[in-house]
């Protein structure tokens, strides 16, 4: 997607999709996930491989506690348990995720490492926000992220795997029908019509 801002307009549009080459076509469903799990096992698996023991920035989503699971089973962390490394709010129950953390490090034995981000939360001194001008978004999250990675390095913590940009699997969804309708797949589109999206 483009984004053009200035003072009298602002306008989105998609520009282009990124090829992979040849599209995948399987018959049923269960192979594409089959497909994306072992795509999954083989990208998490190749960054288990540290000097150091490795560990997840974890919230509660979905995304790095796939990355989690999967490298909890991974033969690499068997030997050597894998950490997760999380921030918790105390002053800000809304925005703590310290029951779903917990459930995940209980389910997959997870040593689970914590800071209290009570105070480097993103409004917290917002007129002393860290700016990066090309991440303008990141920045009100610079402290919690600096956070992580002292608790991380504090503990000899050496590989830390994100389930980052895990959500950006999901964007896009607004474009299901047209794409549908591109590649001819008549089916599927009518189908698609009727359900939630």
């Amino acid at each position: 997607h483009a984004l053009e801002v200035t003072a009298d307009r602002f306008r989105q549009w998609r520009f282009g999709e990124v090829s992979h080459g040849q599209r995948l076509r399987y018959r049923r469903d269960s192979e594409y996930v089959d497909h994306f799990r072992d795509l999954l096992d083989k990208a998490v698996g190749a960054r288990l491989r540290s000097v150091g023991p490795p560990a997840v920035m974890m919230s509660g989503g979905l995304d790095s506690t796939a990355v989690a699971a999967v490298g909890c089973r991974d033969r690499r962390t068997r030997s050597s348990r894998l950490a997760s490394v999380s921030y918790v709010f105390n002053e800000l129950p809304s925005c703590d995720e310290s029951a779903y953390i917990d459930a995940m490090a209980t389910a997959c034995g997870l040593e689970s490492l914590t800071i209290v981000g009570d105070q480097l939360w993103p409004l917290q001194g917002i007129d002393s926000w860290p700016r990066n001008p090309n991440t303008p978004l990141e920045g009100p999250y610079r402290r919690l992220r600096e956070g992580i990675y002292r608790a991380a390095a504090q503990n000899g913590i050496r590989a830390l795997l994100t389930g980052e940009f895990g959500d950006e699997l999901y964007a896009g969804g607004e474009y299901w029908l047209r794409d549908l309708l591109r590649e001819h797949r008549w089916g599927a589109s009518l189908a698609g019509v009727g359900k939630d999206r």
